[in-house]
């Protein structure tokens, strides 16, 4: 005697009933035989969707813990036991996090380089952050990537490497990126020396009575340079993104003081993001908005 459903109202029933007490459907032994098979599939389907699910959390187990770091949990349980005491939260977080946060200064072919941030996922990834002194050629990232690499003292199966400039804001996308997994593949997303050669060195094709400043922007997809001028008595910002990203654009702005410092807003405002542009002490150029700071430039004039 087992419980089945039946095929007309879902609801489960005896198997050696005739009719159901719910529905009133006749039940023949085809249907039994049917009700049967579909259980079975059932639960077959189920433990299928569970085996899945335990090899999808296996699998980020050892993505991101090291098999060594359970030893020293379960060592460290142990040890507090005896001593009487608690295993918190806390601890076991620290023992499995990975993410370092350091501040050395290294060389590398004349230039100097900081790693800021390394962060382990077990024995397969391993994400670095770095601050270069200044921009570098393509071949010089293969170059200190692979280096960096070889001086990592466990080998990892992949390796992601972010690469900021002096004045990018740390977090909010890097000026390059060397990634290793089957190959090598390294990406510039702001501009190339030889790009930024080009926006620097391009000719003015409008006319102005005075250059306030010029200030260049490395983010990631959108750098380019800024300039502002002033002309027939009114202010303008002339933005020019890398070649072949986005043509240049020209915005009207006003002038205002804010604690000594010359700030800029768009006398159009396209949006309520309050966003404008401040000249800092160093003569660098922070750009702003409602929520706080977003990137800065630095000064090339």
């Amino acid at each position: 005697m087992a419980l089945i459903r039946c095929q007309m109202c879902n609801e489960k029933i005896n198997d050696t009933v005739t009719s159901c007490p719910n529905c009133g459907k006749h039940i023949t032994e085809n249907d039994i035989f049917v009700a049967k098979i579909l259980k079975k599939q059932s639960i077959l389907l189920t433990c299928a969707k569970l085996t899945i699910y335990f090899m999808i959390f296996g699998f980020f187990v050892l993505l991101i813990f090291d098999p060594s770091d359970f030893k020293n949990l379960i060592s460290s349980s142990k040890s507090q036991e005896i001593n009487g005491k608690n295993l918190t939260v806390s601890s076991i977080s620290q023992k499995f996090s990975k993410k370092k946060t350091i501040s050395s200064a290294f060389q590398f072919q004349g230039v100097n380089y900081t790693i800021i941030k390394k962060r382990h996922f077990g024995n397969i990834k391993a994400t670095i952050d770095i601050r270069l002194e200044r921009k570098v050629s393509e071949d010089f990232l293969k170059k200190l990537a692979s280096k960096i690499r070889e001086d990592e003292p466990k080998k990892f199966d992949r390796i992601f490497l972010s690469y900021y400039l002096p004045n990018m804001t740390y977090g909010a996308g890097a000026w390059a990126t060397t990634h290793f997994e089957t190959n090598l593949k390294v990406k510039i997303l702001g501009t190339t020396i030889k790009e930024e050669g080009i926006l620097l060195n391009e000719p003015k094709k409008i006319l102005y009575d005075e250059i306030i400043g010029e200030w260049f922007d490395d983010s990631p997809y959108v750098a380019g340079k800024y300039t502002f001028i002033k002309k027939s008595g009114k202010i303008f910002m002339i933005r020019k993104l890398n070649k072949g990203r986005k043509k240049g654009t020209k915005i009207e702005m006003i002038q205002k003081n804010q604690s000594g410092r010359i700030r800029f807003e768009e006398k159009k405002k396209r949006n309520d993001s309050g966003e404008y542009y401040l000249i800092e002490k160093n003569g660098n150029m922070s750009v702003y908005d409602n929520a706080g700071h977003i990137f800065t430039m630095r000064s090339i004039k």
